[in-house]
């Protein structure tokens, strides 16, 4: 038995010192590698980062901007290596001995080997000489889909160890993969042929999928007709919107055919729909424009159904529209021209225009002082073609002198504004101002008159 203990004994000295001749030969190997490999870093970049200019996956053209901090300010820094991989791991950090090997490329395709530094270098490079890329192997670079080299010829000093230098470099491919972060190696080289290293570190960056925002924005049309007491020279505008629009009716009063009746008539005039004009107010969103019609009511009786008349009475069946005014001028209707025409005390005639375009609530565009609107008059109603806001239309404030009225008795849709030829097509609470006028002959019949339309807006999204 004593012999069995001796024999145990010696054998665990022999083993004890196997072990540590077997450390020290690991302890010598790990410190001659780097230095036999070339790679031996002096320090480790803080405060490093990587912003991308975009974070979408797959992107082309991107700018890959990088900031870090050296921690050697006693030698040049002429050469940079960027190594992308798809994960840390040890060949990215500072005790590397291949920049590449055990690093995964994030994606296929070229990433980062491409494009040239963007702008100038930026924050507190000592020397502000810009950087080049490397096309072919150069010591312990050797460019590739994920490796990118870059150097420049700066033999002086990069000193001042405190503060952060930046450099971009643009044309850049995002790695593909949605919602995976990637990882860049730094390795600064104090020479151009990056034989002579000097610091590292790493950044980590991602690249995400793009998050989608939906909203839609519903079809808006907004359109009264009614009363207002505002005058295309008046300093009022109409109510801020549909809401407030009211009154169905516009009085011109008692005609006499010493002189032309014009809205708001007050004269001779006792209802309460006296000393007003008609609007029209319209809003909508529509992208090609809104149109706006009016088309006469057809009244009872026979002929001229839709003009200034005496309902239910028989009337002349004569051709209106005459530029020589050979029309019945006995009958119980008022003759009407299509086209737009200034009114005289020599002959019978009705008509409307549209005395200017006054702008209620809008918050969406400018429409106050002498902005113009969208909406447009149609040519045979727009007065004496001025179309400002608050504008002053001596055909309509001091009786006609050019242009004058208009009216179709036909029924049919007559266009007289639209905001489809204009460049904003979208109208926010625009009224059209109307305006009505009537002159009869001393043979025109003795009785009540009037006249119906039914206004239309067709907006086109």
């Amino acid at each position: 038995m004593g012999n069995s203990l001796f024999v145990f004994a010696r054998n665990n000295r022999l083993f004890t010192r196997a072990i540590l001749i077997f450390a020290s030969i690991c302890l010598f190997v790990a410190w001659i590698l780097p230095a036999l490999s070339g790679i031996a870093y002096a320090g480790q970049l803080t405060s490093r980062s990587l912003t991308l200019s975009s974070g979408i996956p797959s992107a082309t053209g991107v700018t890959w901007t990088y900031s870090f901090t050296i921690p050697t300010g006693t030698q040049p820094l002429q050469s940079i290596k960027f190594v992308v991989c798809t994960r840390v791991t040890g060949t990215v950090g500072l005790a590397s001995t291949s920049a590449t090997t055990g690093c995964t490329a994030p994606g296929t395709g070229n990433l980062v080997n491409q494009g040239t530094q963007q702008g100038s270098l930026s924050g507190s490079w000592t020397n502000t000489t810009g950087f080049t890329r490397t096309t072919s192997t150069t010591g312990n670079c050797a460019p590739g889909n994920n490796v990118l080299c870059v150097t420049r010829t700066q033999a002086a000093n990069e000193t001042n160890t405190s503060s952060t230098r930046t450099i971009a470099w643009n044309t850049q491919t995002n790695p593909s993969t949605a919602n995976t972060a990637f990882y860049v190696g730094i390795y600064t080289y104090s020479d151009t042929a990056y034989a002579t290293p000097v610091d590292a570190g790493s950044v980590a960056s991602a690249v995400v999928q793009t998050l989608q925002v939906n909203a839609q924005v519903a079809e808006t049309l907004n359109f009264c007709t009614g009363s207002t007491t505002v005058d295309s020279d008046s300093s009022g505008t109409v109510a801020g919107d549909c809401t407030t629009v009211s009154g169905t009716s516009v009085n011109l009063g008692t005609l006499d055919s010493s002189k032309i009746n014009i809205t708001p008539e007050t004269t001779d005039c006792t209802p309460a729909d006296c000393g007003k004009n008609a609007v029209a107010m319209v809003r909508s969103n529509a992208l090609n424009g809104t149109v706006i019609y009016y088309d006469s009511i057809q009244q009872t009786g026979s002929n001229h159904k839709g003009t200034l008349r005496i309902n239910g009475q028989n009337c002349n069946a004569t051709a209106d529209n005459s530029s020589s005014d050979t029309t019945d001028n006995t009958d119980q209707c008022f003759n009407v021209r299509t086209t737009q025409a200034a009114f005289s005390t020599t002959t019978e005639r009705f008509g409307m225009t549209v005395a200017g375009i006054n702008c209620g609530s809008t918050t969406s565009y400018v429409c106050t002082g002498t902005a113009t609107a969208n909406l447009v008059r149609d040519a045979a109603y727009d007065g004496d073609g001025t179309n400002t806001y608050q504008s002053s239309d001596a055909d309509q404030i001091t009786g006609p002198t050019t242009n004058g009225y208009a009216w179709d008795e036909s029924g049919a849709a007559t266009q007289i504004a639209t905001s489809a030829s204009s460049s904003v097509k979208q109208v926010d609470d625009e009224a059209l101002i109307l305006k009505f006028a009537a002159h009869p002959l001393i043979t025109t019949p003795f009785g009540s008159y009037q006249a119906q339309a039914d206004f239309i807006a067709v907006s086109t999204y």
